[in-house]
């Protein structure tokens, strides 16, 4: 092989090379909040959002690892049970620090939450309702 062609060679490797980090660079850009605004979260969070909680009572909380390992508090108000997500990393501590008989008040349209009048979390999902 002559120089002509080894050079034109790496060059096409290095054209390849560059287009494939761009290419994963966009993917990791596209999918980057993915846990955070997913239509899913939204629409199952969506009630809850939509409700003022007034005495709402922790019942439990755990990582539910057949579902990806998602920390989930169950909520029970007088007539109604709900489910919480917490969004990996941002929320956590938020759902470790929630103890059963906690009770969590929250104005409707939003996810800001205060706990036994104390201490105040969000969900920080980016819903677009």
């Amino acid at each position: 092989m002559d120089n002509k062609t080894l050079n034109s060679t790496n060059r096409a490797i290095y054209i390849i090379l560059l287009c494939c980090f761009m290419l994963v660079g966009l993917l990791i850009y596209s999918f980057g909040d993915f846990d955070k605004c997913t239509s899913d979260m939204c629409s199952f969070h969506k009630e809850i959002f939509d409700t003022s909680l007034d005495s709402a009572v922790v019942i439990r909380h755990f990582v539910d690892k057949p579902n990806h390992a998602m920390k989930t508090v169950h909520i029970r108000t007088n007539t109604k049970a709900y489910i919480m997500y917490f969004i990996p990393y941002e929320n956590w501590a938020d759902s470790g620090s929630l103890r059963p008989g906690d009770v969590i008040t929250k104005e409707k349209e939003t996810f800001s939450m205060k706990v036994n009048n104390r201490w105040t979390f969000q969900l920080r999902y980016d819903c677009t309702y």
